[in-house]
């Protein structure tokens, strides 16, 4: 019974440290860069939550698989309850990321969200149509893929140490400015 008690109260502890790792990573990630643009950074958190549910779907060492899957299952209840489609187009849109394949939910969710921000609402005025904005987005999509206008990891390039030092928005301003839509909601 001593053990049982120690395995919950280990299991709890390590919970709440993850919950306030992932709460203080988002903290972060939209707080630094302040001001424009800022959201972008929460990509970064959208990454290491990622990253946290699949070390936590694979077994790890030490720990009950039975103790994992119920940190597992309360790490994706509670991913449900804070999670927004704005987190998911800020880590498709982060330069470090905008590379990766995208799951179909994911990409469902950044249309959803590209929709809602080119939609007008009571006195929002969006300054760009989804058409447009989808249409710019398709074709960085497929300048990524040919690795044209710069995309690609040389010494200037867009994917360059340097390039990716800067914080998201600028990225967009200086290597997305061909996609004028896209890029003017960024």
């Amino acid at each position: 019974m001593k053990f049982h008690a120690r395995a919950t109260t280990t299991t709890a502890t390590a919970t709440a440290k993850a919950t306030a790792t992932a709460t203080v990573a988002v903290a972060v990630a939209v707080a630094g860069g302040g001001g424009r643009g800022s959201i972008l950074h929460a990509g970064v958190a959208y990454n290491l939550f990622l990253t946290f549910d699949m070390e936590l779907g694979n077994p790890i060492d030490g720990l009950d698989e039975g103790e994992r899957s119920k940190i597992l299952e309360l790490w994706q209840f509670r991913w449900l309850y804070f999670h927004d489609p704005i987190y998911t187009a800020s880590f498709i849109l982060h330069p470090g990321y905008c590379r990766n394949e995208f799951s179909k939910q994911q990409t469902d969710e950044f249309e959803k969200y590209l929709k809602k921000i080119t939609t007008a609402s009571g006195k929002y005025k969006p300054k760009f149509r989804y058409s447009q904005v989808k249409s710019d987005y398709a074709d960085f999509e497929e300048a990524l893929q040919l690795k044209t206008n710069d995309f690609n990891e040389t010494e200037d390039g867009a994917f360059s140490r340097e390039a990716l030092s800067k914080p998201p928005y600028k990225w967009w301003k200086v290597w997305a400015a061909p996609s004028r839509h896209f890029s003017g909601l960024v």
